[in-house]
């Protein structure tokens, strides 16, 4: 199937991440299932994978590009939640958290899946922004036509209901002229307002002032996006007692110190991550 040029470069991520048997998680197979109604739609894909992708689907899928150099371990996300990257800065914040131990002197939430949300789980959540910032760096041409890139979790079919008519909206096209510079946008279940007063919670339990599943940004924003990873992640860690969390809920964090503040739009975990965010009039001139 040939691209459909329309100015949004997606990206995903599915990983195996090698962990205790015992931890089941969906096979890669079952995902595509899912995934695939959204490849048919022919936008342009960005998929980074640590598994071996079958030959039917690469036949298949011509307008995916599957990535499979790129090692769970050597994320740059990786090595610095887990203490061997080296940050750039720091920052201000107040916080508590609590935790179990891990044999990397790092926590978990004492709040979670205790079957879903490993350490491995809670870095490759995180490293959504590092995926992005990959293909933004490689993707000159889309960098040079005002062109955004998106981030889609590998299993977002999974929640949505009506999926031949919403990722129809995958489709749509932002004119160039109108695109802001540090653009970013995503679904969010709760409000700047009441996330802020659930801060005490954000390194114990999981904080849905985003969705996560999904978001929609220039460049640029991905770029500043993980540089505060890279300024703020050991003040988190330093404030948060070594907890590991979800990314959710470090964006919640740094939007809460205002050194972050992306354009939301109200969601849940369904069609509406999409649907609303489309529907946003966020291509319009401020």
């Amino acid at each position: 199937m040939s691209c459909i040029n329309n100015r949004i470069t997606y990206v995903t991520a599915y990983y195996d991440l090698h962990e205790d048997e015992n931890i089941k998680r969906k096979p890669f197979e079952t995902s595509w299932h899912h995934f695939k109604k959204l490849v048919d739609l022919g936008i342009k894909i960005f998929c980074f994978t640590n598994v071996l992708v079958p030959l039917e689907i690469l036949e298949n899928s011509k307008n995916v590009t599957f990535i499979k150099d790129v090692a769970f371990e050597d994320l740059e996300i990786y090595k610095l939640m887990m203490g061997t990257g080296t940050g750039t800065g720091t920052g201000t914040g107040t916080g508590t958290g609590t935790g179990t131990v891990t044999g990397n002197k790092r926590f978990l939430p004492l709040h979670r899946n205790v079957e879903k949300d490993t350490i491995r789980y809670c870095i490759l959540q995180n490293a959504k922004i590092e995926f992005v910032k990959k293909i933004v760096l490689q993707n000159i041409e889309n960098n040079n036509n005002n062109g955004l890139y998106a981030w889609i979790d590998f299993s977002i079919g999974h929640v949505i209901k009506n999926p031949m008519e919403t990722f129809e909206f995958l489709k749509i096209s932002p004119p160039p002229t109108l695109i802001q510079k540090k653009f970013m946008l995503i679904p969010a279940c709760w409000t700047k307002e009441y996330s802020l007063l659930l801060k005490e919670n954000l390194g114990n339990r999981i904080h849905w002032r985003f969705c996560g599943g999904f978001f929609i940004a220039s460049g640029d924003a991905v770029l500043e996006l993980f540089n505060l990873y890279k300024i703020f992640m050991d003040e988190f860690f330093r404030i948060y007692n070594n907890t590991i969390v979800w990314e959710v809920n470090f964006w919640a964090w740094l939007e809460s110190l205002n050194v972050w503040n992306p354009l939301d739009v109200i969601a849940d975990h369904n069609d509406s991550m999409i649907v609303n965010t489309f529907k946003k009039n966020f291509f319009e001139k401020k």
